[in-house]
């Protein structure tokens, strides 16, 4: 998401995770793993809270209906999206949306792929993903992708594109 010192409007949609083929040792032996789906609910951005109409169910966002709202007219798969707009007006500095990954297994890759779509987003490259991992009992925080702006990659302006980022649990 960008930083809270952002103007403009941020687009996300159609937000999957999928376990990356990969070799992993065991005892002796290195075993191959396939690549599969992981089941991220909602990724879409299809179900909607009944208590908060600008909050996708099985996600959280900071101060939904004033940062972030569902867009049904502006949407890349579905019937809606998730649009954030001027992160600059955000209390204490949060512009987040977080979903928890129960699916993900220690020790593997990962890839996660999104997409975003701006307009007018001043400056462009305060847009950044970060993708922490907790234990089982919901502590213990540790990035396992590190914090990266996505610095040339985002322009202010742009319709839908595919982001795609690798990261190991």
């Amino acid at each position: 998401v960008p930083t809270a010192s952002a103007t403009g409007k941020v687009w996300f949609d159609d937000l999957t995770i999928e376990r990356v083929s990969s070799q992993v040792p065991q005892e002796s032996e290195i075993v191959f793993l396939p690549s599969y789906s992981v089941d991220l609910q909602n990724g879409g951005f299809e179900q909607w809270s009944d208590s908060n109409p600008n909050t996708p169910a099985y996600f959280s966002v900071d101060q939904p209906g004033t940062l972030f709202f569902r867009d049904s007219q502006v949407k890349h798969g579905g019937a809606a999206s998730i649009r954030l707009e001027d992160a600059a007006s955000a209390k204490g500095g949060n512009v987040r949306i977080y979903t928890p990954l129960t699916a993900v297994q220690p020790y593997r890759l990962y890839q996660t792929s999104f997409w975003i779509k701006t307009s007018a987003l001043d400056p462009p490259d305060t847009l950044r993903v970060i993708v922490y991992g907790y234990d089982q009992n919901g502590g213990n925080a540790r990035v396992l992708y590190a914090p990266r702006r996505l610095a040339g990659e985002i322009q202010s302006t742009q319709d839908w594109r595919k982001y795609s980022l690798t990261f190991a649990s």
